[in-house]
């Protein structure tokens, strides 16, 4: 939405002062105080208001960035979770921004004050946050300042809901874009933002590092000097295991401590996304997951799956035969989301609707299409592999699993699923797979195995004609190496 949006259609009709009545102080946000203010025509009406005085030392880039805060804001309008925008003013000595007034306090405040948060009230906090940035990747924003006092809650209640503030480093992102500015603060950053390449899975990162404050009071990472603190950040899984030693952590879920190891994966690529860990059995309620949004990897995933060979589609429908439902069960709330009819497959108006609504990622912000339909129909023909002109749920499956995550996630047990998937083509069990074998598994995909000699030699290191099981083992190592795909990373073609 960034570029797509003009300035003058975020600034409202006349001034602050015609509107507004100037309140109390209540802090300051990147640059900038905030006050609290009143509605002239309603004074029973208060909001917050971010003022942001216009001196000599403003530079462009400071303005621009006011704007585009607006912009994210606007963009986030209606958002759940996110403290809403209500006006901007451009005046002569000013910018305003009037925000919905969160009565509630910090984050930041309520962790000191509690020392830490009961694995219950816990997961109902974690939840929102991985909900909230879940709905701001969807609309193709990285927050990128992700920390407690950025976390503010809309009353004083116990149980009151909890909204993200303050956009200043926020930024706009299309899928797959690197960013190389270092910013947020020091104990939130992700491993990736401190070596200059990073992507919209640094906030969740973010989200693990404040989970794991919640649980136990004291940041994982640590130190009086920065320098400190970003080796230990560099030694992320290290320190964390030492952490899961001390007597505090005894105390808390091994379910807790796989879904923190999860969210601070030091690799983006591995890390689980918001939608994935909602799915995870800590954070979900009564074996569901509330407001799970559209994933964004795996809407990723599933364009570039077009371009694979008929060979790598053969395999990765074996691999993806070798899971259970409860395995892959983050794929699986992601079709039952897709598919809005429940039929059981996923239509192309339903593949449409999906990526419409990742417009800020995949596409540009101010078009509410993401995707045009010949794209959206190339795009449908890749998955749809039986010709039927839907996608069906083992479909949807194949082109869904990222490899180079389920790897590092089963470590233990990989190898013995490569054998398995291998042993699903190889039908006769003697070790090879040979053309007959390929054609017989593309017939049954109801793909037509025409020209399959050639795209056989491309597998078939040794020229014997054959895909051995080393040969096999090399294809899925290749979709798992480092050139594989990851939300906010660029892709490499995977063959």
């Amino acid at each position: 939405m960034g570029d797509a949006l003009n300035v003058e259609e975020l600034k409202s009709s006349g001034s602050f002062v015609e509107h507004y009545v100037l309140g109390p102080h209540l802090g300051s946000g990147s640059f900038g105080l905030v006050y609290k203010c009143f509605l002239k025509s309603d004074p029973s009406k208060a909001y917050a208001v971010k003022t942001i005085k216009k001196t000599d030392s403003l530079s462009q880039e400071d303005i621009e960035s006011v704007y585009r805060e607006t912009k994210i804001l606007k963009c986030l309008k209606g958002v759940n979770h996110v403290v809403q925008l209500k006006d901007f003013f451009d005046d002569p000595s000013y910018f305003m921004i009037v925000l919905e007034l969160c009565h509630g306090g910090e984050l930041f405040y309520r962790i000191i004050n509690k020392t830490r948060y009961t694995e219950k009230d816990a997961a109902k906090l974690v939840r929102e946050m991985l909900e909230v940035i879940g709905a701001c990747h969807m609309k193709g924003v990285i927050h990128r300042d992700l920390k407690p006092e950025n976390f503010l809650f809309a009353d004083e209640q116990e149980d009151s809901e909890l909204k993200i503030v303050d956009f200043g480093l926020s930024t706009f992102y299309t899928d797959r874009q690197v960013f190389s500015s270092l910013c947020g603060t020091p104990f939130y950053l992700a491993p990736e933002v401190l070596h200059k390449k990073y992507g919209s899975q640094s906030d969740v990162w973010s989200a693990g590092v404040i989970m794991f404050i919640l649980l136990c009071g004291k940041p994982p990472f640590f130190g009086r000097a920065n320098t400190k603190i970003f080796k230990m950040i560099l030694n992320s899984q290290k320190h964390l295991a030492k952490h899961f030693q001390s007597p505090v952590w005894s105390q808390i879920s091994d379910e807790a401590k796989d879904l923190i190891l999860c969210l601070l994966n030091p690799d983006p690529k591995v890390r689980f996304t918001p939608a994935q860990a909602l799915a995870h059995p800590w954070v979900m309620v009564d074996g569901c997951a509330p407001d799970v949004p559209l994933d964004i990897a795996l809407l990723s995933k599933m364009k570039e799956f077009r371009d694979y060979s008929k060979v790598t589609k053969v395999v990765l429908r074996n691999l993806a035969l070798t899971y259970s439902d409860e395995d892959i069960r983050d794929i699986r709330q992601q079709f039952m989301l897709m598919d809005r009819d429940n039929t059981g497959t996923i239509s192309m108006e339903e593949l449409m609707e999906a990526m419409s609504k990742a417009s800020g990622p995949f596409g540009s912000n101010s078009d509410s299409s993401a995707l045009s339909r010949k794209e959206a129909q190339d795009m449908l023909k890749g998955m749809d592999y039986n010709g039927d002109g839907e996608i069906d749920y083992l479909e949807f499956t194949t082109a869904a699993l990222r490899i180079r995550q389920r790897k590092k996630r089963d470590s233990i047990g990989w190898d013995h699923r490569i054998k398995l998937a291998f042993s699903k083509i190889d039908h006769d069990g003697n070790g090879y797979i040979d053309l007959a074998e390929l054609r017989r598994e593309l017939e049954a995909m109801g793909q037509d195995p025409e020209g399959i000699e050639g795209i056989v030699g491309k597998y078939d290191e040794n020229g014997d004609g054959y895909i051995d099981f080393d040969e096999f083992s090399h294809l899925i190592r290749k979709l798992s190496s480092d050139n594989s795909s990851a939300p906010g990373m660029d892709r490499m073609d995977t063959g």
